[in-house]
């Protein structure tokens, strides 16, 4: 029997974490190869990201803190440190260098080229929905 997390997905949209069963590695994902991946997917620089924005409201809510103590807390080789074990959790070495082919292909560094233009589109297309609902329930509930 396979223990393949994607052989026990379902697409019911209620699944919860726990039917995906936690890939038992022939070959465990190196911490290089996850951070090479976490690196060229974009998501290091959307963590870098969120990093630079989240420092001024610490420094405001955590006022009098040293500025380093504060800076460690959004430290960004701290928390690529903390992907890796859960990469590792559910990802082989294998699995994770067809990854990061994938974004080394020209299809995939367009991916993350124009993934932050589509959630943008995503989170604009969302409120707009979310407001023309709340427009018409509210005319039919006057």
């Amino acid at each position: 029997m396979n223990n393949h997390p994607e052989n026990n997905l379902t697409n019911d949209s209620t699944a919860q974490h726990s039917d995906v069963t936690i890939y038992n590695q022939d070959s465990e994902a190196s911490t290089d190869s996850i951070k090479e991946l976490y690196k060229i997917s974009g998501h290091e620089k959307l963590t870098v990201n969120a990093m630079e924005l989240m420092l001024p409201q610490l420094k405001t809510v955590l006022a009098g803190l040293p500025d380093a103590l504060i800076q460690d807390l959004v430290n960004v080789d701290d928390m690529i440190d903390l992907i890796v074990p859960i990469y590792k959790k559910y990802l082989s070495e294998q699995e994770v260098q067809a990854i990061c082919n994938f974004y080394r292909s020209p299809i995939g560094k367009k991916y993350v080229r124009v993934w932050s233009y589509i959630q943008a589109d995503l989170h604009d297309a969302q409120q707009k929905r979310v407001q023309l609902k709340l427009q018409k329930d509210y005319a039919t509930h006057r």
